[in-house]
């Protein structure tokens, strides 16, 4: 073999490792990028969620209480697990709740839960918010001029709040109290006890008695 024929074999083998060694560059940085896409989309999962999807422990549903063609609906997100607020367990915290009011597919009116919240610690460095009290059930309270929804809640630790509310079907306020337990309110000032209307005027005006408006023919338990 001359001269000539060794040096066209010769750029002929460097011409093909050349190609061969930006193949492999390609396909590495490739399987990279397909890496850290795959990574990304894995950390999104932990974030919050809405719907009927648990993701790191974090659930929402919707609880639904329907009486002809109106219904109250609750959007609660929470998360279930064991913490401490000054040494007494809180084994469910709830983020947010929502109610909504219907007729049919039609929102009425929406509003997020009114009460207030705590700031606790889970664990190390992390501090969230939570709600102080939590929507326990829903309800149809009916006299015998016409009906209402009750909504009834409770705070999170024991001896702490409590909520009453009463609405008209299309989401009118009607009374509500939220009320703080003593011992509670001691080492939390900044819970008033706080209310709307008068409960005898509401239930006068519908023929509701004390018997209906305590144990209601339709209730839903959240909890």
């Amino acid at each position: 073999m001359n001269t000539k024929s060794l040096s066209k074999r010769a750029t002929f083998i460097a011409i093909v490792l050349f190609v061969v060694t930006v193949f492999m560059l390609f396909s590495c940085n490739k399987k990279s990028r397909d890496n850290a896409t795959s990574e990304s989309g894995k950390s999104s999962n932990t974030s919050l969620t809405k719907g009927e999807s648990q993701t790191n422990r974090i659930t929402s549903k919707v609880d639904k209480v329907v009486n002809e063609q109106n219904s109250l609906l609750v959007k609660s997100v929470y998360k279930d697990g064991e913490y401490y607020l000054n040494g007494d367990l809180i084994d469910k915290l709830a983020f947010e709740q929502e109610i909504l009011f219907l007729f049919e597919d039609n929102v009425l009116k929406k509003f997020d839960y009114p009460v207030q919240s705590l700031t606790i610690d889970t664990g190390g460095t992390n501090l969230v918010k939570i709600q102080e009290n939590i929507i326990t059930s829903i309800s149809v309270v009916t006299g015998k001029k016409g009906w209402i929804y009750r909504v009834c809640g409770a705070g999170v630790l024991p001896n702490q709040t409590e909520f009453y509310g009463l609405y008209s079907p299309v989401g009118e306020l009607l009374w509500y109290s939220y009320t703080t337990y003593q011992n509670f309110k001691k080492t939390q000032p900044g819970f008033p006890d706080e209310g709307y209307g008068d409960l005898d005027s509401v239930l006068e005006a519908y023929k509701i008695t004390e018997s209906e408006f305590n144990q209601p023919q339709k209730t839903v338990h959240l909890w």
